[in-house]
This record gives C-alpha cells, structure tokens and sequence, in this order.
C-alpha cells in the first residue's frame, strides 16, 4: 500500500512539472508557425510579382493584419482590391498575438511587391509580431527589405 502512495506521489509531483512545460512548448510552437505562415506568404507573394510580371500587393484583411490577409494583383490599375483580384486569401493567427506592420513610424496595411521582385516602396517594412500574455523570447521581428528579402530576428527583451 504503501508504494502505490508513493508512486501515486512521485507521479503527481511529475504531472505538475511536466503540464507547465508542455504548454509552453506548444505555445512556442504555434508562435513559430504564426511567423512562418507570414513570412511564406510574403514570399509567395513576391514569386507571384515575378511570374506574372505585375505588381502584387499583399492587405490585412482588416485593419489588424493578426486577423489575416490576403494577397492580389490590381488587374483593372485602380489601387483598389476588386472581386477576381485576390490571389490568395490567409486566415489570420489561432493565438492572441498581434501582427503590426511599420514604415518609418507609419502604420501599414498594405504593401507590394514589383515585377522584379523589389519592394514597391521608399523604405523598409518592419512587422512585429507580439504574443499574448506577452512573452519576449516568442516575439519576431520581420523585415522586408527594399530588395524584397525578408529577414526574421529575435525580438530585443529589455
């Protein structure tokens, strides 16, 4: 009797170490997944731009790009996504975390890619992507470069 108490013992203590860890682990893993299904697209987006020798513009879905986005070519020239024109629609993130796009101090929503493969902008795109509850060493970096290759970092914990 006594040595199922302590292996019922020895088993708890083990359950309340490893459960933690766990869910841990998967929340890492869904954060590296979030990262990576961005990065994808935007690269596939920039190999449409190639392919089809157009411009192809990569939209949140919404004005919080965490709520998913889409990526399309103009084919009409207005600057503006009509039906037919979506190449591809993402779903957004299956977490809390936030998706915020930035350049040079200015909020993005849109961005595009040029025929050439070039960022069809002034300057570089710089996404942050931000788990909820904040957890700095699953934070990311994504930048896209005038060149239009993007670069994925470390978040820089205080």
């Amino acid at each position: 009797m006594i040595e199922i108490l302590v292996a019922l013992a020895v088993a708890a203590i083990l359950a309340t170490v490893a459960v933690p860890r766990f869910s841990d682990a998967l929340a890492n893993a869904r954060a590296r997944a979030d990262v990576k299904s961005f990065a994808q697209s935007l690269n596939t987006a920039r190999s449409e731009a190639v392919a089809r020798a157009s411009t192809v513009f990569v939209s949140a879905s919404s004005s919080a790009w965490a709520a998913g986005w889409q990526s399309w070519q103009d084919v009409d020239g207005d600057g503006v996504r009509d039906n037919g024109e979506t190449l591809k629609e993402y779903a957004g993130f299956g977490s809390d975390a936030a998706l915020t796009g930035d350049q040079g101090g200015s909020a993005v929503t849109t961005l595009s890619f040029t025929a050439n493969g070039f960022l069809n902008a002034a300057a570089p795109v710089d996404f942050a992507y931000r788990t909820s509850p904040a957890v700095c060493s699953r934070d990311k970096n994504i930048r896209v470069s005038l060149t239009g290759q993007l670069t994925v970092s470390q978040r820089v914990c205080p």
